[in-house]
């Protein structure tokens, strides 16, 4: 378990729990391909597969040649046809792990309501809500959208460094399970605790 850590949170190791080796994903919001991305370890070492979306076509030459066989619409998270696209890549209507992670939180969880809509369900999700820096509570919204679709919060307070004030933390996301699995509610600092890791 000690390949994972270049993603912003974990959020990678979450849904190697929840799912275990040779599982599915839909990534939106990539980034990076590999620095704070959550589906790097999973794709290099465990098996995964998967498609991502990003907007920032910058992005595009160091996708290809950092995890060249990794599939990634460089697309409108919105907008996008997800049921279509897991057709094209024979994945399954029960997916593994959704990330969902752009700017600002309304679009975030415009995205969620889209490819939740769609059709498609997740064994786990992990949601950027960025409350500390918005007036509207994306948190609450999505934890009640999500509920009303058979989820139920895992993973709570999962928090980042201020940059420029490393003592500060920051709720950021929550994390998400399907109603069916078995997972009590646990705080960030204390799932850290539960699987020995140190930040």
């Amino acid at each position: 378990m000690n390949k994972f850590g270049k993603s912003q949170a974990y959020q990678d190791r979450f849904a190697y729990e929840i799912c275990g080796n040779n599982s599915t994903y839909i990534e939106i919001g990539g980034y990076a391909p590999r620095h704070k991305n959550n589906t790097w370890a999973l794709d290099e070492f465990y098996n995964w597969k998967g498609f991502t979306l990003e907007l920032n076509t910058d992005w595009h030459d160091e996708w290809k040649s950092i995890r060249p066989r990794s599939k990634i619409y460089f697309e409108n998270a919105i907008l996008f046809d997800y049921l279509s696209a897991v057709k094209e890549n024979n994945l399954p209507l029960e997916i593994g792990y959704l990330q969902v992670d752009i700017e600002p939180p309304n679009n975030t969880f415009k995205a969620l309501q889209k490819v939740i809509e769609s059709g498609i369900s997740f064994k786990c999700i992990t949601f950027e809500h960025d409350k500390y820096q918005h007036n509207e509570d994306f948190d609450i919204i999505a934890r009640d959208y999500l509920q009303s679709k058979g989820y139920k919060v895992a993973v709570y307070d999962v928090m980042s460094r201020k940059k420029k004030e490393p003592h500060i933390w920051n709720s950021f996301e929550t994390w998400f399970v399907k109603d069916d699995i078995d997972y009590k509610p646990i705080s960030w600092f204390d799932w850290l605790k539960k699987n020995n890791i140190k930040v």
